[in-house]
């Protein structure tokens, strides 16, 4: 079963984009962004993604 389970492709995400995106911009709509040199807002969906 393991190696049926490795072989496959998978394909689907357990969370879409589209609503970590959603998220992730309305946290950086009020985000004073102190840390922005380590972890930039404008970079948070693709990390997450």
């Amino acid at each position: 079963m393991l190696i049926f389970l490795q072989a496959q492709k998978i394909t689907s995400q357990i969370l879409q984009t589209k609503i970590i995106k959603n998220y992730v911009d309305g946290f950086n709509a009020t985000d004073g962004e102190r840390y922005k040199h380590a972890f930039p807002n404008a970079e948070a969906t693709n990390f997450l993604t």
